[in-house]
């Protein structure tokens, strides 16, 4: 199922919906945000073994990004603030997830990369409203680049000044998956976003980053993590010790040996997303 929603801001966002089976017990309930230039049709082949095994999967393009608004070039791949990235996911419950969820089900809140880093935040935000969190390769932080760091040190300067430039280096396909097939699908797929990130959008990052560090210890939900302890995209180091600081000691953690940054698109795929299901339908 597919469909738009209005967020808070009168931007159109595009979902997919992927219901239990008719007739069974729902298991759980997922919102799975995805990761920094993607999208949620990336996944869809995933999110329907998912709902095979009784999972029912929620995923919007969050804004500027996929088919969702706006859609001006100039604006494409623009985040001014994280907080927006979760206000859209509460958007998306309100006016999409919750009419057509089986309220018994646990609701869980998932991502991927960027969409880690949006999940963790969105749960920290009202905790009361989740059963548990899915981490895939989270942007818990990222390596300190040099261009990063020039950035970091001009920010004052470059934000106000070139908040719209893209000169921030991103990961490179090669870093993503090792299936060279699944590379060449990513760089002809005509809604993914693979050009250098903008300034203000790596900003928000790091300001999120800095979001996670202050609100870690009140993290009180079961986790599952699945990472690669070599990924090159985000830090492994910073996933361990996030998992270290939280207060819910229920987490399973599944450290995916010599796998790149995409779990769901490599070699590795069946056993990630094995351990996944056993995770959402645990009893």
């Amino acid at each position: 199922m597919e469909g738009t929603f209005i967020n808070a801001r009168s931007q159109k966002l595009f979902y997919r919906a992927y219901p239990a089976p008719a007739g069974a017990t729902t298991k759980s309930t997922v919102i799975f945000h995805h990761g920094y230039g993607a999208h949620s049709g990336i996944y869809d082949a995933d999110f329907k073994e998912m709902q095979k095994a009784g999972v029912a999967v929620f995923a919007f393009d969050a804004h500027s990004f996929g088919r969702s608004e706006p859609l001006d070039a100039n604006l494409r791949a623009y985040v001014s603030s994280v907080d927006l990235l979760i206000d859209d996911v509460y958007s998306f419950l309100q006016e999409v997830v919750n009419k057509q969820r089986d309220m018994k089900a646990p609701l869980i809140m998932a991502g991927v990369s960027m969409g880690g880093m949006v999940a963790v935040l969105t749960v920290a935000k009202v905790p009361s409203v989740w059963a548990g969190l899915m981490l895939l390769s989270p942007s818990i932080d990222v390596p300190r680049t040099l261009i990063l760091r020039v950035m970091i040190a001009m920010q004052s300067l470059m934000v106000p000044l070139v908040p719209s430039w893209r000169i921030v280096p991103r990961p490179t396909l090669e870093m993503v998956t090792a299936d060279p097939q699944v590379r060449e699908q990513l760089q002809s797929d005509p809604f993914m976003d693979l050009a250098l990130v903008r300034v203000r959008t790596a900003r928000c990052f790091l300001d999120g980053f800095a979001q996670i560090r202050a609100v870690q210890s009140r993290i009180n939900l079961p986790i599952f993590a699945a990472m690669s302890p070599t990924d090159q995209a985000c830090d492994y180091g910073k996933l361990q010790e996030f998992l270290g600081a939280v207060k819910n000691k229920d987490v399973t953690m599944s450290k995916v040996e010599g796998a790149r940054h995409e779990l769901l698109k490599g070699p590795e795929r069946e056993q990630v997303l094995n351990s996944i299901i056993a995770w959402l339908t645990r009893a």
